[in-house]
């Protein structure tokens, strides 16, 4: 599976989105689950047992033109804002054919603002 990125920084109260595609298989018929958790000393992914803080709800984009298609996640503007800043780790699991596949994980970074609104 390819991960276009792995490192996401956004300040708390944006919204954060990213993609996975996969040039080896077609993940089109996957169920996939995906998972936000508080990084350990800051990109460390923490253990299965660790609090979820979000469960994310991925969305299929379907190829457009030169755009490969590939699953969407996202984390809303009302969900950061509703977190403190600090680190957090995501991947994701897809199931295909009795078979899982689970994606590199990202580190995403919310930060404050440096200037008060």
């Amino acid at each position: 599976m390819n991960v276009a990125i792995n490192q996401i920084t956004h300040e708390v109260g944006e919204t954060v989105t990213w993609a996975v595609s996969s040039s080896d298989f077609d993940l089109s018929g996957a169920t996939v689950t995906s998972d936000l958790k508080k990084a350990i000393n800051g990109s460390q992914v923490p253990n299965g047992n660790a609090a979820v803080i979000l469960s994310l709800t991925p969305a299929y984009v379907v190829a457009v033109g030169e755009v490969a298609a590939h699953w969407r996640f996202e984390i809303t503007a009302a969900q950061t804002a509703a977190l403190p800043s600090g680190n957090y780790i995501s991947d994701a699991r897809f199931v295909m054919g009795g078979k899982v596949y689970v994606s590199p994980a990202i580190r995403i970074t919310l930060q404050d603002a440096v200037t008060a609104p």
